[in-house]
């Protein structure tokens, strides 16, 4: 055999070179199929990790986030079993108030990694689920699209969100425990569902589906207790906690059903069903309509060619189906079927009884790869989605915090029973709100983030709201002032028109129809004088643009000061806008 220079064989592989690595490590994959698997899944988690945490930067706290630390911060019993949208959300609960106690409300990534672990795990389950089943291939295949699940961002981006995703972990862990058949393996399992019972109403299509599973598996009776124990306890704390799914409660709306839409449950089960699948495949809502017919024909062939249904079809046909009644009945009317948090379990029951149906198929590489490449092209797929719900939640967070950001300045200047959005946090005070700050840390983004000229002027608005900066009748005239006290300074904007100083003012002098002059305030306000016509008066602190609302309209002939409350970092410019001559004046104050 002929040798290298170093005395090793030169075999064909080494004459090949590049060609003959690539040949040993395709012949290594295919020798080591569950540890390739492995490393190619951790690669996708790993992918996944980075696009959804990037997909995060620039948002904050969303709603019901604001809900917690509002409103639920103490440890007592009725908070933790309180009803909140309908569910029992008590173990969530608690992983929030163990990061208020560690990390407050200053570091949203933590939040945000805790869901994006959260995800990741219930990709690594669904994988070990359907590798049981199918293979290592198609298990790998069927993971790539959820990795990356856009169309079911809010449960990517909205760390609240682990409420629902702690019972999907939960649930699928409860069946993987299931499997083992022993007493380890059964105990397991009630203490993950009665995890997920304890974290929304999500956890009971689980709780179901493993009593499903159970029975039909003709296991022994004693073994339903499993499935029971986490039923009776949601049904404890639903009889006592909540005023029942007719009655509501008013503070509870979600959990209340609405008869009159009932016959309508039908209808938004499919539309969800339907979503679940398009979003899976990474096509628009128009695909769900032929998706679901398509795959509830295959079910239905599949189903009449079977010999016999194993249990756990039985247990997923259960889970789904409870789902979509248990959403559709208390959903339907408030929601829409398509809502990206809803469907995105639906896509993994998809999956999960996609591969009970092909349970010991084994499919040529050929085969193989074809579904590769349309798990490829729907997690690219899967990427608009994801990236709409991020600049979804930008604008949002860019707004709130502006206007949080400057109650924070205002502090207790602010009207504690101030409504500050009504439309976006309709349940949260200046008070509540500053209040949690206090105790907690702030939770909006650094000023030095609030690059958007629109959100500047939001930020404007609101410290002036919080402020409550408004014209004072009166003030020291023009030659009354201190002769030290110069006049405000003015900033190069004042046209058409003639500016001077005279004394501690700046006076303005139209030369055609109408004037317009802009000059920094003082620290103490400024006295603005009318003579002869209206006077208009704006103001900016952060924004470039003034805000669109004058702060103060005064009359021909009439004074008035205008000292908005002194912070720490900000600096007031104001313009006056007059047809007739107008003065800008230190006010003298002491």
């Amino acid at each position: 055999m002929a040798t290298s220079g170093s005395g090793l064989p030169i075999t064909p592989e080494r004459r090949r070179g590049p060609q003959a690595w690539l040949a040993a490590a395709a012949r290594w994959v295919e020798a080591h199929g569950h540890a390739a698997a492995l490393v190619t899944l951790g690669a996708v988690l790993t992918v996944a990790a980075v696009v959804i945490y990037r997909k995060g930067l620039g948002t904050m706290f969303y709603l019901d986030d604001w809900a917690w630390f509002i409103g639920r911060r103490d440890w007592s019993l009725d908070t933790l079993l309180r009803p909140e949208s309908g569910h029992l959300d008590a173990v969530p609960l608690v992983v929030y108030k163990l990061l208020f106690s560690t990390v407050g409300l200053q570091h949203y990534a933590v939040y945000r990694a805790l869901l994006i672990a959260n995800h990741l795990l219930c990709v690594l389950l669904l994988f070990a689920l359907v590798r049981r089943r199918v293979g290592d291939g198609l298990a790998l295949v069927a993971a790539v699209p959820v990795a990356v699940l856009g169309s079911g961002w809010q449960n990517l981006l909205l760390p609240i969100q682990i409420s629902f995703l702690i019972p999907v972990a939960a649930g699928l862990g409860a069946w993987l425990a299931l499997e083992r058949e022993d007493a380890l393996g059964d105990v397991l399992a009630a203490v993950l569902l009665l995890v997920g019972i304890g974290s929304s109403a999500l956890g009971i299509p689980f709780a179901v589906a493993a009593l499903v599973e159970l029975v039909a598996a003709r296991s022994r009776v004693l073994r339903l207790w499993i499935a029971l124990v986490p039923l009776a306890a949601f049904a404890a704390w639903y009889v006592t906690r909540t005023e029942g799914p007719v009655s509501g409660s008013p503070t509870d709306p979600l959990g209340k059903l609405t008869p009159e839409l009932l016959p309508h449950v039908p209808a938004f089960a499919a539309a969800s069903a339907g979503a679940g699948l398009s979003g899976l495949f990474g096509v628009g809502l128009g695909w769900s309509r032929p998706l679901l017919v398509v795959a509830l024909c295959l079910l239905a062939w599949r189903v009449l060619k079977a010999r016999h249904l194993s249990p756990r079809l039985l247990s997923l046909l259960a889970a789904a189906g409870t789902y979509l009644a248990l959403l559709g009945a208390f959903r339907v009317g408030r929601y829409s079927a398509s809502e990206s948090r809803y469907t995105y379990l639906l896509s993994l029951f998809a999956i999960l009884i996609a591969a009970e149906l092909a349970a010991g198929v084994r499919v040529r590489r050929t085969v193989l790869a074809v579904f590769a490449l349309v798990a490829v092209a729907a997690a690219v797929g899967n990427f608009k989605p994801l990236r709409q719900g991020s600049l979804q939640l930008q604008e949002w967070s860019s707004i709130v915090g502006a206007e949080f950001g400057a109650v924070e300045i205002a502090g207790a200047s602010a009207a504690p029973g101030w409504v500050v959005d009504p439309q976006r946090l309709p349940f949260v005070t200046a008070g509540s709100y500053l209040a949690a700050v206090r105790e907690l840390g702030s939770p909006v983004l650094p000023r030095a983030e609030v690059i958007n000229e629109f959100h500047r002027q939001v930020a404007d608005t609101t410290l002036l709201q919080a402020l409550a900066v408004t014209p004072r009748a009166g003030g020291v005239a023009e030659g009354t002032a201190p002769a030290r006290d110069p006049a405000p300074p003015l900033d190069p904007h004042a046209q058409p028109g003639d500016v001077s100083v005279r004394g501690p003012c700046l006076v303005l002098v139209p030369r055609g129809s109408r004037a317009q002059m802009d000059a920094t305030m003082p620290s103490r306000g400024v006295v603005i004088e009318s003579r002869g016509a209206p006077v208009l008066v704006w103001l900016r602190s952060f924004g470039i643009n003034f805000v669109e609302k004058p702060v103060a309209s005064l009359r021909a002939g009439e004074r008035a000061t205008l000292a908005p409350a002194p912070r720490p970092g900000i600096v007031w410019h104001a313009r006056v806008s007059s047809a007739g001559e107008t003065a800008v004046c230190s006010t003298g104050g002491r």
